[in-house]
């Protein structure tokens, strides 16, 4: 994927992933050396747009190194099943997210920013580099499909 966007081997692709919420792209963004950005095609030339790649928005999950996003239920699951690296934007005042953290932690390379804290881009490029040199963990275990199916034949009695 990396020589097919533009980058070589030192290229590191971040995935900025905001769901529904559409922020300003930070004016960081393009300040990280080594780093190709996937994210909104709101924020135009600034990133790759994640969605005109027209992949499935697991394959852009399990394909970048590192995710930028929120504490969101969804989100925060993929990255877990994922073990994938990420830094998250706090969402404040939210009562879910302290918890949701702790059990993303376990799971997967996690920093969480607040909004008082100053990013910049030399302390962002810092975050990267201390997520990406956490050791690997095991991903969350995932599943569930067979008691679903079984759900469903019980229901329908099929």
């Amino acid at each position: 994927m990396i020589s097919r966007l533009g980058g070589d081997a030192a290229t590191r692709v971040l995935l900025w992933a905001f769901g529904g919420m559409q922020p300003n792209p930070p004016p960081y963004l393009r300040a990280v050396s080594n780093t190709l950005s996937l994210g909104p095609s709101s924020w135009g030339d600034s990133v790759i747009s994640a969605d005109g790649l027209g992949w499935p928005f697991e394959d852009l999950i399990a394909s970048c190194d590192v995710v930028i996003s929120k504490p969101g239920y969804g989100i925060v699951v993929e990255l877990g099943a994922n073990a994938k690296p990420n830094i998250l934007l706090s969402r404040g005042d939210w009562p879910e997210e302290p918890h949701l953290i702790e059990w993303l932690k376990k799971v997967a390379p996690c920093r969480l920013v607040s909004s008082s804290e100053n990013v910049d881009a030399s302390s962002f490029s810092q975050m990267i580099s201390e997520v990406l040199a956490e050791p690997t963990k095991s991903p969350a275990a995932v599943g569930g499909e067979d008691q679903v199916v079984d759900l469903c034949r019980q229901f329908w009695a099929i």
